[in-house]
């Protein structure tokens, strides 16, 4: 443990003056205000042996400053030596008045007799103080234990899966500002591998998540479902989810935050409530708790894909030439070691399992280029298994300007069709989003499978 830096001038300084003021306060008080001299603990509580109450509370400062100190990582430098001054200067001189006069002077009045100090003051105060400060950063910490399938990989990626409305960047600028223990140590290097059996400590109020505020903004939203708990829009391409460096306004959470203002207390302060995302371009169903209840229940069940989520695409080729109606595929997926923007697929233990059930619904022809309507249900969620996944078939989704080797088109053909999964009271429910205009591109004479019957279902919920 980094050991915390004294100013043993400053330190002594402080204590000498409050110890002062104390001691003025009491000497006005012998000669010209009603005073008691207290032999007992505080309050009048326990012994009338002076010696035995000086012992007693002797004990109890060396047992307070050994709290105090063994919790010195959890209420930062600054709140131990501020609890520290307070608690030193009030003892030293209750302790100066059991050797001085054989008790404490008391001439703060509670009802009619006096009982208290400024000495007492001093250390109420910095008991009061410390309690607030370890409560406050008690419902700050987030604690996991890892499990054996989460091992290996990199200690903020970890933590942004685990954590909800922490992007991998904010997790990481928190461990890097020392708010990261694991095992009990603090860890400080974002790329730590954790171990199965790691005990990790997350301290969300080390830093602010973002220096960026959520303002409301008066946007149009598409509201697919809502009950007290829950929240489900159908957000349309090009809209990123929430405000980020580079884009402070027109998100998504922006919009919802100008028709639900009380969300504002929901999860963290720049995605209020939002329980998963979706990219820039990729259309369709985005779920948002209005509760922290909801937060914690559908974040829970995302995280034990108990969700499940259907997609739509357009790609570029005939699906059928890789399969004729369903395939699943599975392989492992991490970063691009050339480009770690990007994703690839990495041989086993180097990535991670990503595995997408597609299906085929029809082949088209699309400005004299064979395009294909695919579904695809993914039960893991890897960033950019889709689009990953799809490109390595040799089928990038139309508009990828990413993995679609240029590919171009007016938007990513990319949309978060469905929802399936148990609402809060148990009941189950299935949501779908209506199909953006663009994609009628896919409502060609070839296509007579579920395409058609997406398009019917959709017109008739409108």
């Amino acid at each position: 443990m980094a050991k915390i830096p004294i100013n043993k001038n400053y330190l002594f300084s402080v204590i000498s003056i409050l110890f002062i003021a104390d001691r003025l306060l009491k000497l006005i008080a012998i000669e010209h205000l009603d005073y008691t001299i207290n032999q007992s603990l505080a309050l009048g509580i326990g012994t009338q042996d002076n010696t035995q109450a000086m012992i007693f509370s002797v004990f109890g400062l060396l047992i307070s400053i050994i709290i105090i100190f063994q919790s010195r990582s959890t209420i930062g430098a600054k709140w131990l030596w501020i609890v520290m001054l307070l608690l030193l200067s009030g003892a030293f001189s209750n302790l100066f008045d059991r050797l001085a006069y054989g008790g404490v002077v008391d001439f703060i009045a509670i009802g009619s007799f006096p009982w208290f100090n400024l000495a007492d003051v001093y250390i109420t105060s910095a008991l009061g103080l410390f309690s607030n400060v370890i409560f406050s950063k008690c419902k700050s910490f987030k604690k996991f234990t890892v499990k054996s399938e989460d091992a290996t990989q990199r200690v903020d990626l970890f933590l942004s899966k685990k954590i909800v409305g922490y992007s991998r960047s904010a997790c990481k600028r928190v461990i890097e500002a020392k708010g990261l223990m694991v095992n009990g140590v603090v860890q400080t290097q974002a790329q730590y591998k954790v171990r199965a059996g790691d005990t990790i400590v997350f301290d969300q109020s080390v830093i602010s998540n973002d220096t960026l505020q959520l303002k409301p903004q008066n946007i149009e939203l598409d509201i697919v479902y809502e009950d007290e708990h829950l929240l489900v829009v159908n957000k349309p391409s090009g809209m990123v989810v929430h405000p980020a460096a580079g884009n402070s306004q027109d998100t998504l959470m922006n919009a919802v935050m100008y028709r639900y203002s009380e969300l504002q207390t929901v999860g963290d302060s720049i995605r209020s409530g939002l329980i998963h995302r979706l990219d820039k371009d990729t259309s369709g169903l985005v779920m948002i708790s209005k509760t922290t209840e909801a937060l914690w229940f559908y974040s829970k069940a995302f995280a034990e894909r108990n969700i499940q989520k259907t997609y739509l695409m357009v790609v570029a080729g005939d699906a059928t030439k890789n399969y004729r109606q369903k395939r699943k595929i599975v392989n492992y997926l991490g970063r691009n070691p050339q480009n770690r923007k990007k994703i690839t697929v990495l041989a086993d233990k180097k990535g991670k399992l990503a595995e997408t059930d597609f299906y085929n619904l029809g082949v088209f022809q699309l400005d004299g280029k064979t395009c294909s309507l695919v579904k695809a249900i993914p039960k893991t969620g890897r960033t950019h298994q889709l689009r990953v996944q799809l490109s390595s078939l040799g089928l990038p989704i139309l508009g990828d300007n990413i993995y679609g080797r240029g590919n171009k088109f007016a938007r990513l053909m990319l949309h978060a069709w469905r929802l399936s999964f148990k609402l809060l009271d148990g009941k189950d429910i299935e949501l779908q989003a209506k199909l953006p205009d663009i994609f009628t591109v896919a409502n060609a004479k070839e296509i007579k499978t579920e395409a058609d019957q997406l398009q019917k279902s959709n017109r008739s919920s409108k």
